[in-house]
């Protein structure tokens, strides 16, 4: 889901690989939580991620998730428990890490529900990944500043 530079380039390698009629390129969608409920497994093969929008979103859908160990991912993909992390630049552990929860049933549903508790946790009273949470965060940073 989504567009960028590199679709034509992706098209192409579809094409090649023999899998273009299995491969569907969205382009920009304004319905992304629907269409992320039709998945099974939420991958995010990411280089650069503070701390993914979309992450939560899968966590909250119940989708276990397959993403890179880098930067935010780990706080929000706990690795063997909500989700499987693999190095970046890597698409031989990503295949087989996605390949693991396509064989295993259980192992998504069990997954998935781990995400979602974890994503809908409470701290001081707001879920741990909420607007307000990440909202008074900053407001509690901003004061110990000014208060230094």
């Amino acid at each position: 889901m989504g567009d960028g530079a590199e679709r034509k380039m992706l098209e192409r390698l579809a094409v090649r690989l023999g899998v273009s009629d299995k491969t569907i390129f969205t382009g920009m969608r304004t319905d992304i939580l629907d269409m992320m409920n039709a998945l099974d497994i939420y991958v995010q093969p990411s280089l650069n991620e503070g701390m993914g929008k979309t992450l939560v979103q899968a966590h909250s859908l119940n989708l276990p998730i397959v993403a890179t160990n880098v930067q935010g991912i780990p706080d929000l993909v706990i690795d063997g428990k909500t989700g499987i992390l693999v190095p970046p630049k890597n698409p031989d552990a990503l295949a087989r890490a996605v390949c693991v929860l396509a064989r295993d049933p259980a192992l998504r549903k069990s997954m998935g529900k781990a995400g979602c508790a974890h994503v809908n946790r409470r701290i001081d009273g707001l879920p741990c990944f909420s607007s307000d949470r990440m909202i008074r965060l900053l407001e509690e940073l901003y004061e110990s500043v000014l208060h230094d």
